[in-house]
């Protein structure tokens, strides 16, 4: 009802933590041009964040880079809302009970949120909505984080409508789809005016935080309490990282104008983002994507921008193929729900995994003794990041090579991934494991190296050990005879490890087209299916 909309509201941020092109924020704003007035609020789920967030393979749910990386956007938040006028109510523990108990304090009728795509989260927004149901608040559900609107997807490409491969979806959407739709404007100053309970609503939302959570002098909780479960960064590895990932929309944007526009990247991006080294070969816009601190059509509008100021061309047009990549694991998360996460899949293909605690560790620790691998591996660890090429390596390594199950390698890449969102990671990896139904995208890790790392220089930069080896022996150094080990102080199996044994042999049921089946290949053009960085 009109007065029901016309008290206060809580505007529950999720992972849309930004105010420009929000379209929960433009929801709240014309609940205050009804009358109304709003609580922003921010909880730190304890399903994913503070001790004992642990998934079923024992990995931290939220480690230290992204913890850091969310902490900072929900700080980044707090200042934008101070600038108009508003604040940001933050807490830990389940949303169910803080979100209600917040709507009890303020007197609040209604809940604005963005809708989310995946089964965990689609469970927290029923639970939501049955706890504030008992306090007599609607839950109102609103899509955002996409390129295109659910509701602007066109026939056959809708959620429920298309089960198979990303080119098909893509061409339906591109040839028969609405326009993309232009930004929602950042609110004005005073333009969420809080209710005159506000003390109430912090209160409220403090009196459930765990103890020793929130900090009481900031409101927040501290980076050692929300990754309590996060592995320890090697100290040795830790400042090799080649650009500071800051959380916030402030960031966002100063990267996005940076790399688009100052540095003209956005020109030559089709042939770089295939690079590993260096900070400006891709958009590296992925993490602040995830958590909603950037809004995909700002991106969008900024490379329509950029091509009438500067040049259209295959790269500019690639950034937004990038982009559709990122909708298309959205809405194959919103389809599948719960079978995402199950070790089949979908159940499209039957694959044995084969239970290898030591191959694993030496897979997550970067120590297979296969040179690309663990130079990923160890830069993912110590910095958050991982190139898009160097997913698809170590995806394929670990499921296809080592026949290891691949959700124990998407867990690892849940709990360090920067832009971690749970639709790209877990497809791609049900992808890259060839469970998709589709061609089986085995890579050659050497052939791979060779062609995306001719000289060395990404491997020896994250395993320093190689530093002295020759560099036609780089990628297999195993292969180094013993004076030429001895010489580049690079000893097989004491200064660097013997490479682990591969053990591939193709899944069952994996077919292209009808009936036959299509082998193994290298997919060395960069043909891989996932799309994780943009």
């Amino acid at each position: 009802s009109t007065l029901a909309m016309s008290g206060p509201a809580v505007l529950w941020f999720r992972n849309d933590l930004r105010l420009r092109d929000s379209d929960t924020v433009a929801v709240a704003t014309q609940r205050v041009a009804a009358g109304g007035t709003i609580v922003p609020l921010f909880v730190f789920d304890t399903r994913w964040f503070g001790p004992g967030a642990v998934d079923e393979f024992g990995a931290a749910r939220t480690g230290k880079h992204r913890a850091r990386f969310i902490l900072e956007a929900v700080e980044d938040l707090r200042r934008g809302l101070l600038k108009l006028g508003a604040e940001l109510v933050v807490s830990c523990g389940r949303p169910e009970g803080v979100v209600s108990a917040v709507c009890t304090a303020v007197g609040a009728k209604e809940v604005i949120c963005q809708a989310e795509a995946c089964y965990e989260e689609k469970a927290i927004e029923q639970a939501v909505q049955k706890a504030c149901g008992r306090v007599g608040a609607a839950l109102t559900l609103v899509w955002g984080g996409t390129l295109h609107h659910i509701d602007d997807l066109p026939k056959g490409a809708g959620v429920g409508e298309h089960r198979g491969a990303f080119t098909p979806w893509r061409t339906k959407v591109e040839s028969k789809g609405q326009p993309v739709r232009p930004e929602h404007p950042a609110p004005r100053k005073g333009g969420l005016p809080a209710p005159e309970q506000w003390s109430a609503a912090v209160a409220a939302a403090a009196a459930l935080a765990p103890p020793g959570s929130l900090v009481s002098a900031t409101g927040l909780p501290t980076l050692e309490w929300l990754a309590h479960e996060g592995a320890e960064v090697d100290p040795k590895l830790a400042d090799r990282g080649f650009m500071e990932f800051k959380g916030g929309e402030t960031a966002a944007i100063e990267r996005l104008n940076g790399w688009m526009f100052e540095r003209d990247m956005l020109r030559v991006y089709k042939s770089t983002r295939n690079g590993m080294l260096g900070a400006d070969y891709s958009s590296k816009f992925s993490a602040w994507l995830a958590c909603g601190c950037l809004s995909p059509r700002t991106v969008y509008w900024s490379c329509q921008r950029y091509e009438k100021e500067r040049v259209s061309n295959k790269s500019t047009y690639w950034l937004v193929f990038e982009m559709l990549w990122r909708d298309y694991f959205r809405f194959q998360a919103a389809r599948l729900q719960g079978k995402l996460f199950l070790p089949e899949g979908e159940g499209l293909v039957t694959q044995d995994w084969v239970d290898d605690g030591q191959g694993f560790q030496a897979w997550a620790h970067g120590r297979t003794g296969w040179p690309l691998v663990d130079a990923n591996m160890r830069e993912l660890r110590a910095t958050g990041f991982m190139s898009n090429r160097g997913r698809q390596n170590v995806a394929s390594f670990l499921a296809l090579d080592l026949r290891i199950d691949w959700r124990r390698g998407a867990s690892v890449f849940e709990e360090f991934l920067l832009d971690y969102d749970p639709a790209s990671n877990w497809g791609n990896w049900a992808a890259a494991a060839g469970l998709t139904g589709g061609r089986v995208n085995r890579f050659n890790i050497t052939k791979q190296a060779r062609d995306y790392d001719s000289q060395g220089e990404y491997v020896k930069h994250w395993c320093p050990e190689l530093n002295d080896v020759p560099v036609h022996f780089v990628h297999e150094p195993w292969k180094m005879p013993p004076h030429v080990q001895k010489a580049a102080q690079c000893e097989i199996g004491k200064h660097y490890p013997e490479p682990v044994k591969t053990r591939f042999k193709p899944p069952e049921g994996g077919r292209q087209g009808p009936g036959k089946y299509a082998p193994p290949r290298d997919d060395s053009k960069g043909k891989g299916r996932g799309k994780s960085d943009a």
